[in-house]
């Protein structure tokens, strides 16, 4: 979003991050720009209402949960950040996790909470 930035990402992590939040647009209409992202604040009661209706387990729970917020009624706001990358260690995303990203989103558009 406008004032916000991601620093130390290869243009791959950037690009595969752009994707997911574009197809989860597109598909969920989230209600967010960035549906993946992890950085949230809610509140109790609406992050309680989407958890316990909650079926995921992996990297599409965080889209899972601002999805499930915009059909319970709950608002979502975001604010700009500045994500910066790991400084140690390498990412554990691999083939398995995008595939079941792809099939969480179709499993999500196919299913009313």
């Amino acid at each position: 979003m406008r004032g916000g930035r991601v620093v130390g990402w290869s243009a791959l992590r950037l690009l595969t991050s752009k994707v997911a939040n574009l197809l989860a647009r597109l598909l969920l209409r989230p209600g967010v720009r960035d549906a993946t992202s992890g950085f949230k604040a809610w509140r109790k009661e609406a992050f309680e209402a989407c958890v316990a209706r909650s079926r995921r387990d992996s990297y599409e729970f965080q889209v899972e949960l601002v999805y499930l917020a915009r059909l319970l009624g709950f608002r979502a706001r975001e604010v700009p950040i500045t994500f910066v990358g790991r400084r140690q260690g390498s990412s554990k995303l691999r083939l398995a996790d995008v595939v079941a990203f792809l099939s969480g989103l179709l499993s999500l558009l196919l299913r009313r909470p």
